[in-house]
């Protein structure tokens, strides 16, 4: 792919492993959910109506579908890693930072929402050393969307990839649910296939994916 092709939106790309089942099922195993059935049903409805659904339900047999912009060739990378903060790790997070520093510095590829306070300050220190990111968004693609500023940087040199799971709803200002934390950290695991916690596992930061799955 050319650099020119980097700012070129990819609509409606799918895959067997990122379908509406396996997405909801992401959320109902979340504890709070566990114990709100009734709420459940009703976020899994608003859920559904925020997600990008393709034209064509019988292609590859999913229905749910993914846009982006970027380097698409960092989603076939063989080695990729995770970022996911969890509260009940807040005391481990300098070690989790310089675990996923390390593994980007050691040609590894950073996929993440980049939602909580930590996730985006580990952003802006792999985007200030031009490391490769993929990046979840928390809202759909306009027709005309476009990147700016160091992200517009970052993907003319081939280290950025945005890809989002919503459908365009024309809204500016779309608040950011538990609910669709959820689901994007779950097409963080999809794309990686690995665990939140490798860094806990992992001390060879040379990771290769196939090994992380066994």
């Amino acid at each position: 792919m050319t650099e020119n092709n980097y700012f070129k939106l990819l609509r409606n790309m799918t895959t067997p492993s990122w379908n509406s089942e396996s997405i909801l099922m992401s959320i109902g195993e979340d504890s709070y959910f566990t114990s709100e059935i009734e709420y459940y049903k009703q976020v899994c409805i608003e859920i559904v109506r925020q997600l990008n659904f393709k034209a064509d339900m019988n292609v590859n047999g999913t229905d749910t579908a993914i846009d982006l912009i970027g380097n698409i060739g960092l989603l076939y990378e063989s080695k990729k890693v995770s970022l996911v903060c969890h509260r009940i790790d807040e005391l481990l997070f300098s070690e989790q930072r310089d675990k996923v520093i390390a593994a980007a510095r050691n040609g590894n590829v950073v996929v993440s929402a980049f939602i909580s306070r930590h996730e985006r300050e580990i952003r802006q220190i792999l985007m200030g050393e031009g490391l490769p990111i993929i990046q979840i968004m928390s809202y759909g693609f306009a027709p005309n969307y476009r990147l700016y500023g160091d992200n517009r940087i970052a993907c003319e040199n081939g280290k950025l990839l945005q890809m989002t799971p919503w459908s365009y709803d024309g809204l500016p200002d779309r608040r950011l649910t538990r609910e669709m934390c959820l689901v994007m950290n779950h097409l963080v695991r999809t794309v990686c296939k690995m665990p939140d916690d490798w860094w806990k596992l992992f001390f060879n930061y040379e990771i290769d994916n196939s090994a992380a799955e066994r």
